[in-house]
């Protein structure tokens, strides 16, 4: 016994020099070796948003790892289990070398998208009653480059040019659909049949300077380990030259085709020009040879004090300004160059949840006192400004959200009162909303006691015989409701 007690004495002053964080309690030491390369926790921890993480870097996508755990003394353990988990397949199963440390291999399913990495490890003890459940994080972090080789120079105003870059992580770079100008070009970033594209659209002639940065999902470290999901900007000088046709602009540049406005006129502004006659229908089309498809009409109707042209503006069909211009035509003779969105209603299509440590999962149900992601799954959802009635503490995700997809993550109120969550979007509701359900699993008998003669005692404490020398004339039991809900939340008990 006295020996025992030595140990337990040792095993929490060996914590306070070698484990660094709680987490470790019964190990002073982990290394993971991945390709040619060793990490340890002593050398290569990280914190990072309030947690600690075992830092790696990676180059193939799904590596195999072999992990070493050392323990602070082998005699304080009895087991140590991986449990499943869907981020790694077990390659080779754990075992105690040499009583020094615990040894196992994995190999990892696609890192780059695997997200809240850990490997959940059960420590048995013979000084805990119940197994301790050690979530060992992760932190992957990899170097991805890009480079633009085409010789290409010159560009036309109002021209979208689409060029194909070269990267080493295809799978790491984050999409850019909308367009960005923080450079003197406006441009975006798309990924299409395996190929990473940059799009450019001029809107002034010169000399310019494309300046394009790339958004990563998994980041890189710097020489002082801090983590960047920005790669180091692109950049590079550009002729702009006047477009071959003239460019007419039309305010404003954005219009939501519906079955109520389909072919019906919309009043819109253009850039005059004298080439363009009063009272007169141009068709717009999508390509500049004859034969195009129509996507919308204009009307010219008359000149404004400000120099513009009033028309009325016909939709037919939709249309994206990253598909190419529109062409305003005479007959099947294309006169001048424009471009619009001509996009389709807003619209919520699926709702989709991920609590920690878990995938995304369709759904709308959820619990008081939690924290959850909400992905809203759609059309045109990057117009949509979101709010979530009765919760306050709402994130958005605004890396990892499209146009397709909005990301965002939410505390639910523990004392939130109503049983649905309206979505809103610009103080329009959506029609769709997020049902609050009352947690409904089972609680220690606690709540209820047992009184029997002079005697009382818990329910969950009386699982065994009770003997009672003198007569007993009542046996009650009492329940106390106010107690399922303390600490966790419970909700409806069934007995």
């Amino acid at each position: 016994m006295q020996r025992h007690l030595f140990l337990f004495a040792l095993l929490w002053m060996t914590m306070g020099l070698y484990a660094q964080m709680p987490d470790l309690r019964f190990f002073k030491e982990v290394e993971m070796r991945i390709d040619t390369s060793v990490f340890r926790w002593t050398e290569h921890q990280l914190q990072w948003q309030g947690e600690s993480y075992l830092s790696f870097n990676y180059r193939e996508e799904t590596p195999v790892a072999e992990f070493r755990f050392f323990p602070v003394g082998r005699s304080v353990i009895e087991s140590v289990t991986l449990l499943p988990s869907g981020d790694f397949e077990l390659v080779d199963s754990i075992r105690l070398v040499n009583e020094d440390y615990y040894r196992f291999k994995v190999r990892f399913k696609s890192v780059t998208d695997l997200d809240f990495l850990q490997l959940p490890l059960e420590v048995t003890s013979i000084y805990a009653r119940q197994p301790y459940l050690l979530e060992f994080r992760l932190f992957p972090s990899t170097r991805t480059q890009v480079s633009f080789q085409s010789p290409v120079e010159e560009l036309f105003i109002g021209e979208e040019r689409v060029f194909e870059l070269q990267t080493n992580n295809l799978n790491n770079i984050r999409e850019k659909p909308n367009w960005s100008k923080e450079g003197e070009i406006p441009y975006r970033i798309t990924i299409s049949d395996g190929k990473l594209l940059l799009h450019l659209l001029p809107d002034a002639v010169g000399i310019r300077l494309l300046n394009a940065t790339f958004e990563t999902r998994k980041p890189y470290l710097d020489s002082l380990r801090v983590p960047h999901y920005s790669l180091p900007p692109l950049e590079r000088d550009f002729t702009v030259k006047p477009a071959k046709l003239g460019f007419l602009k039309v305010r404003p540049g954005q219009f939501v085709l519906s079955d109520d406005n389909r072919g019906k006129g919309i009043e819109v502004e253009l850039n005059y020009d004298a080439g363009l006659e009063l009272e007169k229908t141009y068709r717009l089309e999508a390509q500049e040879r004859p034969g195009g498809a129509l996507v919308a009409e204009l009307f010219t109707r008359s000149i404004l004090g400000n120099g513009k042209l009033l028309c009325w503006l016909r939709l037919y069909d939709y249309h994206r300004r990253n598909k190419g211009y529109l062409y305003i035509k005479d007959g099947d003779q294309a006169r001048f160059i424009t471009n619009m969105d001509i996009m389709p209603e807003m619209k919520i299509d699926r709702i989709s949840l991920q609590r920690e440590g878990e995938s995304w999962k369709p759904g709308n149900q959820v619990y008081p006192g939690e924290r959850v992601g909400i992905r809203l799954e759609g059309q045109e959802l990057n117009r949509g400004s979101f709010r979530f009635e009765g919760l306050k503490q709402v994130e958005q995700d605004t890396i990892a959200s499209t146009a397709e997809a909005q990301i965002f993550w939410a505390r639910i109120p523990l004392d939130i009162i109503q049983q649905q969550v309206q979505i809103f979007s610009h103080d329009q509701s959506t029609g769709r909303s997020l049902q609050i359900r009352e947690y409904d699993r089972a609680r220690a008998l606690d709540f209820i006691t047992l009184r029997y003669g002079e005697e009382e005692v818990g329910l969950n404490a009386a699982d065994r015989l009770l003997f009672v020398e003198e007569n007993m004339d009542d046996i009650m039991l009492s329940f106390h409701p106010g107690r399922i809900d303390s600490g966790r939340l419970h909700g409806p008990q069934h007995l």
